[in-house]
């Protein structure tokens, strides 16, 4: 999944300008081809502190996720990962994935799978149809699976969310949906499909930790 591609692009050049530099490089090779917009324009529109990365790296999160053509930024992605990451992709990724089976294990032995998308689009720049799609391709990899849906949950990807989005998981008799708010739930207040959550980076790190102030706050 070009989300996995890119952050694996990202751990393999620790050197950020060289990789926006041929990142540049490229937008520029095929400006009039793909009708393109500047690298200024896009490094300006992009380039944001994010809550844990810097704004070169949300700049080139950004790019590569969502502000190209799906078609465009999947040529890029492609060159960038086989040049810093060096892999075979197919190989790449039967090493990274869990398959068919270990999900299986995991549910025989009580764990929950929930939605994250089949594709993991933003479902709030997806048309509606593209969004169903989405959202229904989801559900029957979950219903293949074993997974109970009379219980199927979901967490935005990207925390990307949208009335719209409500709506069908509502229709689909979804139980609930986490977003990226960074906040312990009050589940007698918060809407069952606008859930806020922690990150695992907001988590103790290990058993030493002395100061969770998420479990001081609860």
């Amino acid at each position: 999944m070009d989300v996995n591609k890119i952050h694996f692009i990202l751990a393999s050049q620790q050197d950020y300008n060289t990789l926006i530099k041929d990142i540049q490089l490229w937008l520029e090779k095929h400006q009039k081809e793909f009708q393109l917009k500047s690298f200024e324009y896009y490094y300006k529109k992009l380039a944001h502190v994010g809550r844990y990365d810097t704004k070169d790296v949300i700049f080139i999160k950004r790019l590569l996720q969502v502000e190209l053509n799906e078609s465009i930024r999947m040529m890029l992605v492609d060159e960038l990962f086989l040049k810093y990451v060096g892999m075979n992709e197919a190989s790449f990724s039967r090493e990274l994935y869990m398959d068919a089976s270990q999900l299986k294990t995991m549910l025989k032995y009580g764990m929950h799978i929930g939605s994250h998308g089949f594709n993991h689009y933003w479902w709030n720049r997806l048309k509606e149809k593209e969004l169903e799609e989405e959202i229904d391709r989801s559900m029957h990899f979950l219903n293949e699976l074993g997974v109970d849906m009379s219980q199927w949950t979901a967490c935005y990807p990207y925390g990307s969310y949208s009335e719209e989005a409500v709506k069908m998981l509502a229709e689909r008799k979804c139980k609930l949906a986490v977003t990226t708010e960074v906040r312990i739930a009050d589940l007698e207040r918060d809407h069952r499909f606008l859930m806020p959550r922690l990150d695992t980076n907001d988590l103790p790190m290990n058993e030493s930790t002395s100061n969770d102030i998420w479990m001081n706050k609860s």
